[in-house]
């Protein structure tokens, strides 16, 4: 039985993916275990790989995630047929038409750290209800600590819920030393977020 492992992690943007699509492309494994540490990353990897007929399993500890994927018995046998490109644009394909939400910080304004931080909450939670499925979220600086937990992340939880795609730079992430931390936001570079504001057709900062 071909037994295959991955390690996909400190990687951004659509890089895991297309790692994974490469290699799909070229052997189709009865068994593959991949490591990620991205949550959209593991849901996108694990979407792909169950349309190829792959019964996956999927774990999270300490900030990595382990996808195990077992080729269905029932499975066609597609392994001559390359992966669409579309399956990779799952999770970052920045194009114009999109709006962003570029949240660089925890905390709102110049005064009082506390009632910063309050602001920043609450404009984070008014925003929520309205922000859907044209819309991208990117954290930088010390916005990705929003990701760990709190009022924060359950706002950037409802906004995903909504359809929108949140974004997290990852010189910020180790910078703040969350990686494990974090639960919420695929890693991307800070060169992908300056191509997401320049195709942006409404911008809003925090």
């Amino acid at each position: 039985m071909s037994h295959t492992k991955l390690d996909c992690r400190d990687m951004v943007g659509t890089a895991p993916l297309l790692k994974v699509k490469r290699y799909l492309d070229a052997d189709r494994p009865e068994k593959l275990d991949i490591l990620v540490d991205s949550l959209s990353i593991s849901d996108s990897i694990s979407r792909m790989l169950a349309k190829l007929g792959y019964e996956v399993d999927s774990a999270q500890e300490a900030g990595i995630w382990y996808i195990s994927g077992s080729l269905s018995e029932n499975a066609e046998d597609n392994s001559e047929q390359p992966i669409s490109e579309e399956a990779v644009q799952t999770v970052f394909a920045p194009n114009d038409g999109r709006s962003l939400l570029l949240i660089a910080t925890d905390t709102l304004g110049d005064g009082a750290a506390e009632l910063g931080t309050n602001l920043l909450l609450e404009a984070l939670e008014g925003l929520a209800p309205h922000i859907n499925s044209t819309w991208d979220i990117a954290l930088l600086n010390s916005g990705v600590r929003l990701s760990t937990g709190g009022r924060g992340l359950e706002a950037l939880i409802t906004c995903e819920k909504n359809g929108a795609k949140i974004f997290a730079d990852a010189n910020s992430i180790v910078f703040y030393g969350i990686a494990a931390s974090r639960c919420i936001g695929t890693k991307i570079s800070m060169q992908d977020i300056i191509l997401m504001a320049a195709n942006a057709t409404k911008l809003i900062r925090l």
